[in-house]
């Protein structure tokens, strides 16, 4: 276990400092902890039988920032490219972050209009029944197993929101 978690944190180090590589003859762990090559992962959780469908998926301790980073397709791509073709994947994806997204809404509406946003979201799942905030005012999270520096800043107090609905509704503000 210790070496998976040394390779992983050595995976995103790399990943992360040297994004436009090609990464195509690299090896990842899946979710057994076996390497495979990059090309036979899939990033995303196991529904159904995996090995039924002969799908490889990526270890579970793998950020989503060294997914990105190395290239790996979540299921979704791998069923859109397989479905539509690789063409329509690349003319209709999110092209901006989706953390950057959310921090721009988040800075554009009024504490007030976020609550009440969370709120509708809720409601729109049509199958909510409990909204609930949680501040999390802790400052001693560990900063040393880091992978990068940057991340830093994502440690400190915050205010997570979420519903028991079908739909997953994150969010997360930090406070400086």
């Amino acid at each position: 276990m210790a070496d998976l978690k040394v390779f992983v944190a050595l995976l995103g180090v790399v990943a992360l400092q040297f994004g436009d590589s090609d990464f195509t003859s690299w090896k990842a762990p899946d979710i057994n902890g076996s390497l495979r090559a990059l090309s036979e992962l899939t990033a995303g959780t196991v529904s159904g039988d995996a090995d039924a469908m002969n799908i490889h998926f990526l270890h579970q301790t793998i950020p989503p920032a060294v997914v990105r980073a190395i290239g790996i397709p979540t299921i979704q791509e791998r069923f859109l490219e397989e479905t539509v073709g690789p063409e329509f994947v690349q003319d209709y994806e999110q092209s901006e972050d989706l953390t950057t997204v959310i921090s721009d809404t988040l800075k554009r509406y009024s504490s007030r209009r976020t609550f009440n946003e969370y709120l509708t979201n809720a409601e729109d799942s049509g199958s909510a029944h409990e909204i609930h905030w949680i501040l999390d005012q802790t400052e001693l999270y560990e900063r040393a197993d880091l992978i990068t520096k940057e991340l830093e800043e994502c440690h400190g107090p915050s205010l997570m929101c979420f519903n028991d609905g079908g739909k997953l509704v994150p969010m997360a503000q930090h406070w400086k």
